[in-house]
């Protein structure tokens, strides 16, 4: 049947009828054009868009930041809150791998300055004997971050802190030696960075060095150079911090690459059809 079927499709074809090869011409013409909306690269891209929609909105509560309400012995959030907590666990947080665990302090003057600093919102009606009571806690208030128990203040060494911030502090220091040290109550760790500075508000003009104090709180001590200067403790990047911020950059530098070498091949290849 099969070979009786194709003799006399020959034998049409040969008559002047529409052959197979015609018939696969016909169709060919007779189908349009397949538009813009047909393309599988743009159902492609769109499916993509669709996907990483997805993926966002299914992470998205992992991006609420879940906080916990501090308990009534903390107070509200705060740094005597962080020392409550701190004291409430026995134990001062953040302590770096150079400070001495078996000698970590417990408790300490600054946090007992953080505490009494802490002043609880005053009632309308607050008596005068309350609101002279909240001046003289703010009074008592943390002002400067210098172990000025180690400080002579006189013409051998002598320290002024100008301004202080939770990272960074600017100290007017004078001294008629060069074999001095300002030694700071916090713990050294790499980010920390002192700068000399033209005057108060003058730009910095140099870099000090930055020692780690020989002893089990590991703090930071800062060689000052002889005469008046104004100088300035600071955190800054850490080099961790800074390699993961140019690794990020090439990141997104290599995926804009890709992005728009992806447009110009599209725009090239529409441009051959």
């Amino acid at each position: 049947a099969v070979l009786s079927g194709s003799v006399a499709l020959l034998g049409r074809s040969e008559a002047g009828t529409v052959g197979p090869s015609q018939n696969l011409r016909v169709l060919r013409e007779d189908r349009p054009e397949r538009g813009m909306d047909d393309d599988p690269n743009q159902r492609l891209n769109l499916s993509t868009v669709l996907l990483a929609l997805l993926l966002i909105l299914g992470s998205y509560a992992f991006l609420q930041v879940q906080t916990i309400l501090p308990t009534p012995q903390q107070g509200p959030v705060s740094y005597a809150a962080l020392m409550r907590f701190e004291q409430s666990s026995d134990e001062m947080t953040g302590a770096p791998k150079w400070v001495d665990l078996s000698q970590r302090p417990l408790w300490s003057d600054m946090a007992e300055l953080y505490v009494q600093a802490d002043n609880p919102p005053l009632r309308p009606d607050a008596s005068k004997a309350e609101i002279d009571a909240a001046i003289a806690r703010q009074a008592a208030a943390v002002t400067s971050k210098v172990d000025y128990t180690q400080m002579p203040q006189n013409e051998t060494l002598a320290v002024w802190s100008l301004e202080l911030g939770s990272e960074y502090e600017k100290l007017w220091v004078t001294t008629n030696r060069d074999d001095q040290k300002v030694v700071f109550n916090i713990a050294w760790f790499p980010g920390w960075r002192a700068y000399l500075m033209d005057g108060e508000d003058g730009p910095i003009i140099g870099e000090l060095p930055l020692e780690r104090e020989d002893g089990p709180l590991a703090r930071i001590v800062v060689p000052v150079p002889q005469g008046e200067n104004v100088i300035l403790l600071r955190f800054d990047d850490t080099p961790v911090r800074q390699a993961g911020f140019w690794i990020a950059m090439f990141g997104w530098l290599v995926l804009l690459a890709v992005i728009l070498a992806g447009l110009a091949f599209r725009v090239w290849r529409r441009g051959g059809q």
